[in-house]
């Protein structure tokens, strides 16, 4: 169950009537935003940043927990799980589950970490990603509120290579060199 706040509004008409109404409203009010470091593309090998923000907008702290599988082009670096606020969890077969007993009103964790692009990874492919968060009344065990975040994607393109010429002329030499890792 959500914070639940009691309203009254009292409403005045340029005519000087007035009009006072009541509502219950739940608040539902818990953000969480995905970014990446990169841009739209990358290749096999390429490493790079996720960044997950929460805030807390209810009026009481909330128990959360966040739930966020790599698409199977992606793989965890091991030790680069960052987290701003007290709580456990962590990476196991690349799927990051994490879970904290209280975040305050107003109060933001920042959870940040690191993924790998596979080397099977085929030219084409999309890499998207996103994740969830559950909140919970303080004791419970079922959340009242889940949210998804928004989606991050980039795309699987080739590695550069690099053309190297060796002699003159028309009987010249071409040699492709793939960049190597």
């Amino acid at each position: 169950k959500g914070a639940s706040y009691d309203y009254e509004v009292l409403a005045i008409e340029e005519s000087g009537n007035q009009t006072l109404s009541s509502a219950n409203f739940a608040t539902t009010d818990m953000t969480i935003a995905k970014t990446q470091d990169v841009g739209d593309t990358v290749a096999p090998g390429d490493i790079f940043s996720y960044t997950l923000t929460v805030q807390n907008y209810f009026q009481d702290p909330v128990e959360f927990e966040i739930f966020d599988a790599l698409n199977m082009n992606l793989d965890y670096v091991i030790g680069s799980l960052v987290v701003s606020e007290n709580g456990q969890g962590g990476f196991v077969d690349d799927v990051l589950t994490f879970w904290t007993d209280s975040l305050d009103y107003l109060d933001t964790l920042t959870i940040s970490f690191q993924v790998m692009v596979s080397d099977l990874a085929n030219y084409g492919d999309s890499i998207t990603n996103m994740a969830t968060v559950s909140v919970f009344s303080p004791g419970a065990t079922e959340p009242f509120l889940t949210k998804d975040s928004n989606l991050v994607s980039v795309e699987v393109v080739p590695e550069p290579s690099t053309l190297i010429f060796f002699g003159t002329g028309l009987i010249g030499l071409l040699a492709l060199v793939r960049r190597s890792r």
